[in-house]
């Protein structure tokens, strides 16, 4: 929120912490105000004026800018930390309700905020030379971000790192080895350190956590279901 301004500086206030200078701000915030603070900027010089109004946000009341346009960004996401992709939709959206933003991106945050039937993909044309438009999907804000990234929109076969998918691709082959009976002791061997550095690599704490609460809740169950019948 703002603070204060002084002559030399501008202030605000940021996780608790009063008057943290502009320049103090994280990438984020800086670069999202700059944005604001430009089409403001457009808007009046276009405009004349910018025309403010009050729009009640759930119980609290919020200030918007009451003006029709189309606002073209590229490259949205730039610099934006995930959490500031996942809000950069909606805080624009509440704050310009009347605008109509076009956006160029490379993070699935932002397909997740696509309005229906507003998610377009750019490639290279087959023929001649520009680019033809794609509209392979009405829309994913329902989606997570593994399941976006190896959609049509971005087109990847993994989102695990390069060196994990080299070790499933030869897990892979090495059980099929084993499932027709080829294998021999090296590749057994071989086999089994696999599988010892996928688990490793491919289960992370939180879901460690999520596996163990899932069994704590089936046990809880099975006892309360054995205590009923008793």
């Amino acid at each position: 929120r703002f603070a204060r301004v002084d002559t030399q500086q501008v202030f605000f206030n940021a996780l608790g912490i009063a008057d943290v200078a502009l320049l103090d701000l994280s990438d984020g915030y800086r670069s999202f105000l700059a944005l604001v603070l430009e089409l403001l900027r457009q808007i009046s010089e276009v405009f004349g004026s910018v025309r403010l109004v009050s729009a009640q946000d759930g119980p609290h009341s919020q200030w918007c800018v009451n003006i029709e346009s189309v606002v073209l960004i590229d490259e949205a996401d730039l610099r934006l930390h995930p959490s500031w992709q996942r809000e950069f939709g909606p805080k624009l959206r509440k704050v310009f309700p009347r605008v109509q933003f076009i956006v160029t991106s490379h993070s699935p945050f932002m397909a997740q905020e696509a309005s229906p039937n507003g998610l377009f993909v750019l490639r290279p044309a087959v023929e001649g030379s520009g680019v033809s438009c794609h509209k392979p999907l009405p829309r994913v804000d329902g989606w997570n971000t593994d399941e976006i990234l190896q959609s049509p929109l971005f087109g990847l076969t993994s989102t695990v790192s390069v060196e994990t998918e080299v070790l499933l691709q030869e897990h892979a082959s090495l059980r099929g080895h084993e499932r027709f009976g080829t294998l021999n002791q090296e590749q057994k061997d071989r086999l089994k350190e696999i599988e010892g550095q996928l688990a490793e690599q491919m289960t992370s704490p939180f879901e460690r956590d999520r596996r163990q609460l899932e069994e704590a809740i089936l046990e809880a169950a099975a006892r309360s279901r054995g205590e009923s019948n008793a």
